[in-house]
């Protein structure tokens, strides 16, 4: 190995350092001030609601989980939503470290009782920023309901989250479709936009996300950076390893 590579490893390894040591600041805070969401079926229940609130997700699995299908589809499908949405997303190993971090306690752990972890939203309040009216965002549907109704209450379900009440744990067979329309599909006032029309700029790209504007934190910049990093190197979802202390 050339001192050239040598040098890059261990930038590399720094860098990877300092993401993880900002991610678990920025989980330690989002935490205090109310701004984490835990849960997949939470996570998805609130993008469905107001996506626009989101400013990071963070998808933790280790490795023995890999083999999950279930929980690989989901995953799957909050990707494409956070892309399609302009949010930042990371993977994240360690899980143990991850429940430290949240205050799990330790008799939970692993059991029925503890939180689900495998996603993890950062939010923000909107009201110190402008936001235009638009278009209803795209909506997950909960495949295996879906499958036991009747025609009739098939039509009225489409388009509606369907999941388990408020306290109830997600069922890890039950399936997150792609929405019934896609964000951005229909046009000002709810139509369908004109063939050959010019399309209005987006609000933000995600190197000018106005979250960050909006809570000012330093793991929150970190984060935010290291993503656009990322996505410059052609990584649109980077992955980053918490360390058990």
């Amino acid at each position: 190995m050339t001192l050239e590579e040598l040098v890059a490893c261990d930038n590399a390894a720094q860098k990877m350092q300092t993401v993880s040591a900002a991610v678990e600041e920025l989980l330690v805070a989002a935490q205090r001030q109310d701004r984490l969401t835990v849960g997949v079926y939470e996570s998805a229940k609130l993008m469905n609601v107001d996506p626009d609130s989101v400013v990071l997700c963070l998808l933790a699995i280790d490795e023995e989980e890999e083999d999950d299908i279930a929980l690989q589809i989901h995953f799957t499908l909050i990707q494409s939503f956070c892309c399609d949405n302009d949010i930042d997303i990371v993977r994240v190993s360690g899980m143990q470290r991850l429940a430290q971090l949240l205050g799990e306690p330790a008799e939970t752990q692993g059991t029925a009782e503890a939180r689900d972890l495998h996603c993890l939203l950062v939010t923000v309040s909107r009201g110190g920023w402008p936001h235009p009216a638009q278009a209803p965002g795209p909506v997950f549907v909960n495949k295996v309901e879906l499958a036991g109704l009747a025609p009739a209450q098939h039509s009225a379900t489409i388009g509606m989250s369907r999941g388990p009440p408020a306290g109830a744990s997600f069922p890890r067979g039950a399936i997150l479709s792609w929405p019934v329309f896609p964000r951005g599909a229909l046009g000002d006032g709810g139509f369908l936009p004109t063939p050959g029309a010019p399309t209005e700029p987006p609000l933000f790209t995600p190197s000018q996300n106005p979250h960050t504007d909006a809570w000012k934190s330093h793991g929150l910049v970190e984060v935010a950076s290291y993503c656009e990093e990322s996505r410059g190197n052609n990584q649109w979802v980077p992955y980053i390893s918490l360390q058990e202390r």
